[in-house]
């Protein structure tokens, strides 16, 4: 099937990476907010989704493809990680030295080994190198989705249909065995939990997809009511806490874009595509780049902002959001404009590296 740009994903993207955002500084005030971390799964199902057609297929050659896959993959995710994590390392360096008290939002000067950490982020190796976290813990997920890349990506080809299955069975194993052994969710943004959870997203976008491309039918009013319905019931799920949000997160959001795919071409104007397209340009920038705009925010105002387990008052809380938003709305217009488009101008084509290999913005 043909490349086909969705801009009603587009613009759910963006607008799910201002609700990471937005759960990171204001979930201590407003605990309703605090599910929110479930977006990421949406990020990898969306991702899976959008990714498939530039992925091999059943009978392509295999080796030409997924080489060209990964390559654009990587001049996608590079350069705005790069930029992010050099910034991150630059500013807790001038902090350090100025004896500034950022601690809580700078563990990067005392992370260990240093060199290692800075290199294993700029790499993106965040799932395998936990230390590297300390230099921006926001791009976890990126760090899987590109390990789940590189695992999915050579199965496509293959013409067992039970592959991707098997797969994602393998994943969700991953994620239950991963949250069994450690009874925790921070123990799930590194190593095989992480993966797990990548996977199992990625592959149900795919597979989605690929149920789309066959089966390309009216929306139904019906349908797309009931997806809404049962994310928002995930939600409440999550908050009550019930176990197993996590195992019912991707199915959930599979069945939402499914629909939203459907639905797109009756419920976008003109006006709103503009919009989403804007929209799900910044998302990837805005998800990279708001931990590090939290943390230069907290840093200039007072010495008790910086502590963790201060509540703020709400028009603190909503200040500080909009703050941290427009700061990284703005660093990463800078971020496209001088750094990420001219390496894809000479390394790659900038359009297809756009518009088609989106990446998945989205973490806890």
């Amino acid at each position: 099937m043909a490349k086909h740009r969705f801009v009603l994903l587009d613009g759910l993207r963006g607008v799910a990476a201002i609700g990471v955002v937005l759960t990171h500084i204001a979930a201590r005030y407003f605990p309703v907010l605090s599910g929110l971390y479930l977006l990421v799964d949406f990020f990898f199902v969306l991702s899976g989704f959008v990714l498939e057609p530039l992925m091999p297929h059943a009978g392509d050659p295999v080796r030409p493809q997924a080489t060209a896959f990964i390559y654009k993959r990587f001049l996608r995710f590079a350069p705005m990680a790069l930029v992010v994590v050099l910034f991150r390392a630059g500013t807790c360096a001038s902090w350090s030295l100025m004896h500034r008290s950022s601690g809580p939002f700078c563990p990067a000067t005392s992370a260990t080994h240093y060199t290692l950490s800075l290199l294993s982020a700029a790499l993106l190796l965040q799932i395998v190198v936990h230390s590297s976290l300390a230099f921006s813990g926001a791009l976890w997920s990126l760090s899987a989705e590109w390990f789940s890349n590189l695992v999915i990506v050579p199965l496509t080809a293959s013409k067992n249909r039970f592959v991707l299955p098997l797969a994602l069975v393998c994943g969700q194993s991953f994620l239950i065995v991963g949250y069994w052994r450690n009874k925790s969710f921070a123990d799930l943004f590194s190593g095989y939990p992480a993966l797990g959870r990548a996977v199992v997203g990625f592959v149900l976008g795919l597979l989605i997809r690929r149920l789309y491309n066959k089966r390309q039918v009216q929306p139904s009013f019906f349908f797309m009511t009931t997806s809404c319905l049962l994310v928002v019931a995930l939600f409440m799920y999550q908050r009550t806490p019930y176990p197993g949000a996590l195992l019912l997160a991707p199915p959930v959001f599979a069945f939402f874009v499914f629909q939203a795919a459907r639905a797109e071409q009756v419920l976008l104007q003109p006006r709103m595509r503009k919009v989403a397209a804007y929209l799900g340009l910044m998302s990837f920038g805005v998800y990279a780049w708001h931990e590090n705009m939290r943390f230069l925010v907290a840093t200039f105002l007072s010495d008790v902002s910086l502590d963790p387990h201060v509540t703020q008052t709400a028009n603190a809380t909503i200040a500080k959001f909009l703050l941290v938003l427009v700061a990284s709305v703005v660093a990463t217009h800078l971020t496209i404009r001088y750094v990420e488009k001219p390496i894809q101008r000479r390394w790659g084509q900038s359009s297809s590296a756009r518009s088609d290999i989106p990446a998945s913005d989205g973490r806890m």
